[in-house]
């Protein structure tokens, strides 16, 4: 999976820094776990409205399901 150098900064302030060239699947577990927690952190705070962040994590937790087919 490639990620757009905008989605990798996105995980990366999310805490896990990676070598996104050459990542196991262990590594797109804990960015599956992270992004996923961090859309629901964001989804809970703002309920009625996607917002730039809720977007982002859709668009990276997108990447990682098309990968699955």
């Amino acid at each position: 999976i490639m990620f757009l150098p905008e989605q990798i900064a996105f995980i990366k302030r999310l805490g896990l820094d990676m070598d996104f060239d050459n990542l196991s699947d262990d590594d797109y577990c804990r960015i599956e776990a992270a992004v996923g927690d961090a859309y629901t952190d964001e989804a809970q705070a703002h309920p009625d409205e996607a917002t730039d962040r809720i977007r982002m994590c859709e668009s990276i937790l997108d990447r990682l399901s098309d990968d699955d087919e």
